[in-house]
């Protein structure tokens, strides 16, 4: 007999809502498993990495950032930014990850 089991996330995103309009947005991003990459050097790699989004993104500032061993939270404001939350993360990843 094989079992099968399923898993039910919880959405995290609001159904209907805009995430390219203008407002402060509090973030969280997490590291794969929750792996400590945050640390040393690459914290250092990562910091400036995330400090130089606003000259990638027009319209974005950034209020203020905690970053931990595997996780960071930050404040993000969209002021006439023609680019939506997702598209900012996503390259934010991308370059943290280089």
């Amino acid at each position: 007999m094989v079992c099968l089991s399923i898993v039910v996330r919880k959405a995290l995103r609001l159904r209907d809502f805009d995430y390219s309009s203008n407002g402060a947005y509090f973030i969280t991003i997490c590291t794969y498993q929750r792996t400590p990459l945050f640390v040393g050097p690459s914290l250092d790699a990562a910091r400036a990495e995330w400090v130089s989004l606003p000259t990638r993104f027009s319209g974005l500032l950034l209020d203020s950032h905690s970053f931990m061993p595997d996780h960071i939270h930050a404040i993000v404001q969209l002021i006439g930014c023609p680019s939506t939350l997702s598209s900012i993360v996503q390259a934010y990843k991308s370059l943290a990850a280089r």
